[in-house]
């Protein structure tokens, strides 16, 4: 049988040609690899065996199927994989023998990561491979395992040998300690230990090295320099005659003895003029102010200022490595100011393949030598690249040491404050684990000058508040104001918001309140209102004793803007909302703000204002009765129940209404003007506010019922609706305008308390009176939401109207969104479990999925209602939430497994396929679940057209790379027999 049935000739052939290149390949490569052969000549072994397999995979025959999309990808994977070992055998091989040694374990790591991507591959391959024979499956499987077992581990030997070549003291060890290093060495490696092979390699870890100081890769340059320093010392043997061991032994131990102390070099370091020294021991002798070589007495300054005419990056380099260790003297640094040198390292410091912490180093001392050497850095960009480097995450000490350098000069300072990014990155250096990194940024952020506003905004803006709180009452206003703007944008974290609980800064903001400049004023409530939203901070407002008479002036003034007084509302909203019982002892403020007095004045201002200011206030006296018994003795109930109404058609009522008598009295106003109101508007603003009454209140469902409350909803559904349409009911009604939306809306969402399934005493309400009609004519006309809503509607009906008993359990439905409705929906439908008794054999005139179970006038049936097309109609507006509740109600037909069929050819009749399939290939995730449950309901009674079925399938295989959507999927395409039903994806 054919390893891949699958994928298509030529796409297959291709793949597969390259594959059996590639690999082959790989398994010359891994051939000659002259370490951990063992291992190389397993992986070469299992890699055979999958050439082998794809060779034969490469001379099968495939029917023409349509092309497999899993078996495809996984050849890709493999022979991107395949690729990478190859890559990774030829780079290290690309290196010298010593060296491939001594990084024989990062080689080793890397193949076994790509062993166990190999793995990945050939599992994915097999599990793409529908027909393949057990013995091939045995093959593949023993393939897979093996690449998984693959160790890749360095011998006991090699270990042993780099820990020898980690310690390199061979003067301590003496000279047989070292010739046996040296054999050991060979023999890994398999070559002659012979001066030819130590010359060779040693320009190879040369070059192998610089390439890895350039790197910053440290610890590795460390290694391979320890080994070129013993390589080096056998150098120097004479080809002819031999050396003996003893001369050999001498030259090895002079090697590694510091001229300067006599002593074994631990942390060797060489010179421009080619002599190595103990790096402390040089140190010391340059700091003593000494620029000549201890051996050849050569002046190395000068030697060192002369390369940096070179323009070979070999050169420059190590001409800076070894001017950082004289550029400390004084009498170099003057030299180095006096050649003009220093806008060349700043060049040099902003080139890639330059040692930058050698180029900082030297920059940092000319720094320090004068202020002019200062001005050459900052005008030649070196602030810019360091910021830059900074926000990539590559910081030095000495880098940020630079910039304090600089910052001394206060028109440095500017020109750093100025340059982009850098306050924020300064700022996120000032929390770097690195203690002085962190504490050099902050003294760089102290540096920029304090005047300058837009700096101490900058570093509020990224995080750092303590020079906006030091400077914030000592600025003049126009800068107060500016800052004040600011700090209104910046979003601030509980922690952030901390930082400003302090006296000065309060009452220096609390203080605008009263300026004259409007700007001032703006700025100054914005900045409140966003500081309020934090309790802490609000209650050190609220006892400020200047807040509220301020607030209140700016309200009661004439001259005050609209906008002020909507924000001054919403800060004393905050204020009441953090007050405690105690406080209206003690706060004298807060016992003026709820003075008669002032209640009074509040309540005009109300009846006065703009829409937006009102509904503040409304609200604002909502949470006075909330809070505070004086309150509530204040206001009237007549009072209160306009302010829950107000509030309520806003969106803004939480929580529960005041207690009775209060709530009797408030839903009765309500449900007042919703039956006696002959306004359309006000009606159904009305609806709305019941929409958003609190849903867990047995308390009002009962007032509802007793007040009739749900056909004058219905009456605001059925004006709102011929509104829309622009025909005319009892009522003279104009036509369609834009608010009618909103209209049919709120009152939709106020019959949706009715028609939870939790709520028999409600629903049954519904079922009695003839709403179908018009809700189904709101699926047609209606805006998304009313649609949504209707759907959810209808579904919640379909459900509880036939078997009421089972609903009784259902969650209740939540009042805030149709997003929340909708997810409780989709639980009480996963969870249901009834079905409809009755045979499937219907009498015609009957419905075809209930039979007379639909006669009844208690029962509600999408057939009847002539609902499924609409509904089928919704699907097409993928992008919003319509189709998940289309395909919600839809679902609603398929109760009984023995009317499947007669379901299904209910939506095939209503053209529901196409748009079925749409939904599934772009609606939004909730919705392509819902279409794929569906789909999967009606495809075994239904025959799919070819390209219907293509497409389905095309489609399916798509949502496979979807975690979520993957398994139901798999499953459609288990059923349609494109996949097996053994498939992983299961």
């Amino acid at each position: 049988m054919d390893f891949a049935v699958s994928v298509g000739s030529s796409v297959r052939d291709e793949l597969c040609t390259r594959l059996i290149q590639v690999m082959s390949q790989l398994i010359n490569e891994t051939g000659d690899v002259v370490v951990e052969k063992e291992s190389f000549s397993r992986f070469s072994m299992y890699v055979k065996q999958m050439k082998n397999i794809i060779e034969e995979l490469h001379g099968k025959r495939v029917e023409a199927r349509t092309e497999s999309r899993p078996m495809r990808k996984a050849l890709e994977e493999l022979e991107l994989d395949v690729n990478k070992a190859l890559d990774v055998i030829k780079s290290y091989k690309s290196r010298g023998r010593f060296s491939l040694l001594i990084n024989s374990g990062s080689l080793l790591s890397k193949m076994k990561q790509v062993a166990d991507e190999m793995a990945r591959d050939v599992t994915l391959l097999s599990l793409a491979n529908i027909d393949a024979t057990l013995e091939l499956k045995s093959k593949t499987n023993e393939i897979i395992n093996g690449f998984q077992s693959m160790e890749f581990k360095s011998a006991a030997s090699t270990e042993a040998i780099i820990m020898e070549i980690e310690k390199c003291n061979t003067a301590r060890n003496g000279g047989e300690y070292a010739e046996n290093l040296l054999k050991q060495i060979a023999d890994a490696v398999g070559v002659m230990p012979n001066v030819s092979t130590v010359r060779s390699e040693i320009q190879l870890l040369q070059q192998e090295k610089e390439e890895l100081e350039l790197r910053k890769q440290r610890a590795e340059a460390l290694q391979l320099s320890q080994l070129i320093h013993l390589l080096q010392s056998l150098d120097t043997m004479p080809q002819s005659p031999p050396e003996t061991s003893a001369g050999l032994q001498n030259n090895l131990i002079s090697a590694f003895v510091c001229p300067l102390s006599g002593e074994p070099m631990e942390d060797p370091v060489a010179i421009c003029c080619g002599h190595s020294f103990e790096r402390k021991a040089i140190s010391d002798h340059f700091e003593r102010g000494e620029i000549n070589c201890p051996v050849c007495e050569e002046e190395l300054l000068q030697k060192a200022i002369s390369a940096f005419d070179c323009i070979e990056s070999d050169v420059l380099n190590q001409a800076l490595e070894d001017l950082q260790e004289l550029i400390d003297i004084p009498e170099c640094t003057a030299e180095v100011s006096r050649k003009g040198l220093v806008s060349k390292f700043v060049d040099l410091m902003q080139c890639s393949s330059m040692n930058t912490k050698a180029t900082l180093k030297c920059l940092l001392c000319l720094a320090n030598h004068s202020r002019e050497n200062k001005e050459v850095i900052a005008s030649k960009g070196a602030i810019r690249y360091m910021i830059k480097r900074f926000h990539r995450g590559e910081i030095e000490a000495d880098a940020v040491e630079l910039l304090v350098r600089l910052s001394d000069e206060q028109m440095i300072a500017e020109q750093i404050g100025n340059t982009k990014d850098a306050i924020p990155t300064l700022v996120s250096l000032v929390q770097n684990p690195n203690p002085e990194i962190s504490q050099k940024a902050e003294i760089v952020l102290r540096n920029l000058p304090s005047s300058n506003t837009e700096f101490i905004v900058k570093m509020a803006e990224a995080g750092h508040f303590d020079p906006f709180l030091a400077q914030f009452h000592q600025v003049p206003s126009a800068a107060r104001c500016l800052m004040a703007t600011a700090l209104a944008r910046i979003q601030l974290s509980e922690s952030a918001a901390n930082k400003f609980e302090t006296e000065d800064f309060i009452r220096a903001l609390t203080k605008m309140l009263y300026s004259n400049p409007p700007d001032s004023k703006s700025a100054c409530l914005l900045c409140i209102k966003k500081l309020v939203t934090f309790q802490r901070l609000a209650r050190w407002f609220l006892l400020e004793r200047d807040t509220i008479p301020a607030l209140l002036g700016l309200m009661y003034s004439s001259i005050s803007e609209n906008h002020w007084k909507q924000e001054a509302t919403d800060i004393l909203i905050s204020l009441v909302g953090v007050s405690e019982p105690s406080d209206y002892s003690t706060n004298i403020s807060l016992q003026e703000l709820h003075s008669q007095h002032n209640i009074d004045r509040l309540l005009n201002l109300t009846a006065t204002s703009t829409p937006q200011t009102s509904a503040a206030l409304l609200r604002f006296f909502l949470a006075m009765v909330q809070k505070s018994e004086v309150a509530r003795d204040s206001i009237h109930f007549d009072q209160i129940a306009t302010i829950c109404f107000s509030s309520a058609s806003e969106g803004n009522l939480q929580g529960e209404l005041p207690q009775s008598p209060q709530k009797e009295s408030i839903v009765t106003s309500l449900v007042t003007i919703l039956t006696s109101s002959r306004n359309i508007e006000e009606r159904s603003t009305v609806a709305g506010i019941i929409g958003h009454l609190p849903v867990d209140d047995i308390a009002i469902d009962e007032m509802l019922c007793r007040l009739e409350a749900l056909r004058s909803i219905l009456d605001v559904i059925s004006a709102a609706d011929a509104r829309h349409v622009g025909i005319m009911t009892r009522e003279a009604i104009p036509t369609a305008d834009d608010s009618t939306h909103g209209l049919l809306e709120n009152a939709l969402a106020a019959l949706l308390r009715y028609t939870d399934p939790a709520k028999p005493e409600l629903w049954k309400q519904v079922s009695k009176l003839e709403v179908y009609p018009t809700l189904v004519h709101v699926l047609s006309t209606g805006s998304s939401v009313a649609k949504q809503q209707t759907a959810l509607a209808l579904t919640n009906l379909c459900r509880c109207t036939q078997h009421p008993a089972t609903s009784s359990g259902a969650a209740t439905v939540e009042k805030v969104t149709i997003f929340t409705r909708s997810r409780w929906l989709t639980e009480f439908l996963d969870n249901s479990s009834w079905c409809c008794p009755f045979s499937p054999s219907v009498h015609p005139g009957l419905c075809p999925i209930h039979g007379s179970a639909c006669s009844s006038g208690q029962t509600f049936c999408l057939i009847k209602a002539n609902a499924v097309k609409p509904l089928v109609q919704m699907l097409s507006e993928t992008q919003s939430g319509a189709p998940e509740t289309a395909l919600m109600a839809l679902d609603t037909l398929f109760i009984d497994s023995r009317t499947f069929s007669n379901a299904a050819m209910a939506i095939v009749d209503n053209q529901g396929i196409a748009p079925i399939l749409n939904v599934m290939e772009k609606g939004l995730p909730p919705a392509q679940e819902k279409a794929i449950d569906l789909f999967e309901k009606i495809f075994p009674h239904c025959t799919l057209k070819k390209p219907q079925f293509e497409r389905l399938e095309g489609i399916l295989i798509h949502l496979l790379h979807f975690d979520n959507l993957k398994r139901k999927a798999a499953s459609m395409l288990g059923q349609m027999k494109v996949i097996p039903q053994q498939s992983s994806y299961f």
